[in-house]
């Protein structure tokens, strides 16, 4: 571990009154003149018009202690900027082995094609005998002018389509390999960790003991922070919020399995949640005291993961581990009935979005997959994209309403999708190599991408640290930086944002606390 290093030798000076004396204290009032700071043991005595004295070696200390901490600091940039070289040295080691090999395949193929050539030379010095007797008979009878080179052409012209198809794909692949746009991301990484910065401050403000619980898999504030709900189990927690304080004051635990998400809708007089159980159930805000649920939608043949409200409160979309996505509205005497069934699927839905226009939900989950779904028509919605990706897909959340964000289940890497408005599809535009401090496999956590809308950031869960990314789309590029809270010593963790980004709650599995951060930016 690198230490701060002093340049002097404390030893070698000397009292600036008395020349030979060592020196024992300083003088830290702006008022003495510089060159009469250093004084000796006697001179500190009869120095009593100064108040701010101190023991050089105290003032050693408090040195010590601070460029420690000024080191600690550079260290840890520094070490970002050697992984991200690391990194590119590793995607170099991989081009070289993957160039090397390609070339060699090329040269293999280009050997071949001269061998077939000189192959069809040793074919073409062939000849009947028999047969030329007769051509050259034919021949007199009609005379022909004799031209070889269409009949050469022939003969090496299924050759040539053939090797000239081969090299070409070998040219192909060499050119994905030199272009490397991962490696020029790298670099775009440490030229925008050098110039800029984004800071991210974050007071924890309270913090609440709650019982012991093995998840909880949804946590929100209401829209005017006035109650924050959260699951814990298969327990519902209300609390009351209040200039950072917060009190409970319900448990709902009518609910027999996990409940997996919450949504409040813009009224705040209802809350939608859903559950292990294969139900989605609508509850009113202002009957806690006695709770009971309104409604209990049924339709899903297995638990239900995912749900979101659209921006009118006019539908509601669930997704759920039978392998469908449901949408749901109001019929004629208020009661929410599913009116349509998305089957395009072959594996459970872990997640949903609507954007902020309402008319577009994407979903990821146990396939490799991100399916877009599209409103045509008021009760109408129609899959218009099933986009192909490499992993399983854990989260997604919309950016915008042409731009969403994706995140593979076994990944540090942020997919950025951007809506190509001449062919009407998505495609990935962009990955962002999250920042960790550990990275650690985020096991049964369900911590959900975040975006808050007001201050254009992104909050998402990478092993025991919460990401803060801050987007900065004014140019073609999508600009980012980042920052950490890291103080969390487990991989399980839930957490929301208020509406205005000012304020986070956090819970752990470990330490079963429900904390309260102020944010600052």
């Amino acid at each position: 571990m690198i230490k701060p290093q002093m340049i002097e030798n404390l030893e070698y000076f000397k009292c600036m009154c008395m020349k030979d004396s060592a020196v024992t204290h300083l003088i830290l009032d702006y008022q003495c003149p510089q060159e009469e700071r250093l004084i000796c043991e006697q001179c500190y005595t009869e120095k009593k018009q100064y108040v701010l004295k101190m023991k050089i070696d105290e003032f050693k200390i408090y040195l010590d202690n601070q460029q420690r901490n000024k080191l600690a600091t550079f260290v840890t940039y520094v070490q970002k900027q050697k992984n991200i070289i690391e990194s590119i040295q590793q995607r170099l080691q991989t081009i070289k082995q993957n160039f090397m090999e390609k070339i060699d395949q090329f040269f293999n193929i280009t050997f071949e094609w001269i061998q077939s050539l000189e192959n069809q030379k040793t074919n073409e010095a062939q000849y009947s005998f028999l047969q030329e007797i007769e051509q050259f008979i034919e021949n007199q009878k009609v005379p022909k002018k004799t031209n070889y080179e269409p009949q050469h052409q022939t003969q090496i012209k299924d050759l040539n389509t053939f090797y000239v198809n081969s090299v070409q794909s070998q040219l192909n692949q060499l050119q994905v390999i030199c272009e490397y746009t991962d490696i020029k991301r790298y670099l775009r990484d440490i030229d925008d960790n050098t110039k800029k910065e984004w800071n991210l401050n974050l007071e924890r403000i309270s913090s609440m003991k709650l019982q012991q619980a093995t998840v909880s898999f949804a946590m929100t504030f209401n829209k005017n922070n006035s109650l924050l709900l959260m699951s814990l189990g298969s327990l519902i927690k209300v609390f009351n919020f209040n200039r950072g304080e917060v009190k409970l004051i319900q448990t709902l635990s009518h609910i027999l399995r996990n409940v997996t998400s919450l949504n409040i809708f813009e009224n705040e007089s209802l809350f939608l949640s859903t559950s292990h159980d294969s139900f989605l159930r609508l509850e009113s805000l202002n009957l806690l005291q006695r709770p009971k649920y309104l409604q209990k939608l049924k339709g899903h043949m297995d638990g239900v993961l995912c749900c979101k409200i659209n921006p009118q409160n006019t539908v509601i979309i669930s997704g759920s581990l039978d392998k469908t996505i449901k949408f749901w509205s109001q019929s004629s005497n208020s009661s929410w009935q599913c009116f349509q069934t998305i089957k395009e699927l072959n594996g459970a839905v872990y997640d949903l979005s609507i954007n902020p226009e309402g008319n577009q939900v994407i979903s990821c989950g146990f396939s490799n997959f991100v399916l877009v779904i599209e409103q045509k028509e008021l009760n109408n919605w129609m899959v218009k994209q099933i986009i192909q990706v490499n992993q399983i897909g854990s989260k997604l959340t919309y950016i915008s309403n042409n731009k969403f964000v994706f995140q593979p289940s076994i990944s540090q890497i942020l997919e950025f999708y951007t809506l190509n408005k001449e062919t009407g599809e998505y495609s990935i535009t962009q990955e962002l190599q999250q920042s960790q401090i550990i990275f650690v496999s985020q096991g049964a956590s369900r911590q959900p991408i975040i975006y808050n809308f007001n201050k254009n950031f992104i909050m998402n869960q990478v092993g025991e640290v919460l990401n803060f990314i801050k987007l900065n789309d004014n140019t073609k590029q999508l600009n980012y930086y980042q920052a950490h809270l890291d103080q969390f010593n487990d991989t399980y963790i839930q957490g929301t944002l208020n509406n205005e980004g000012a304020i986070l709650a956090t819970w752990t599995k470990k330490s079963s606390c429900l904390t309260i951060w102020r944010c600052s930016f």
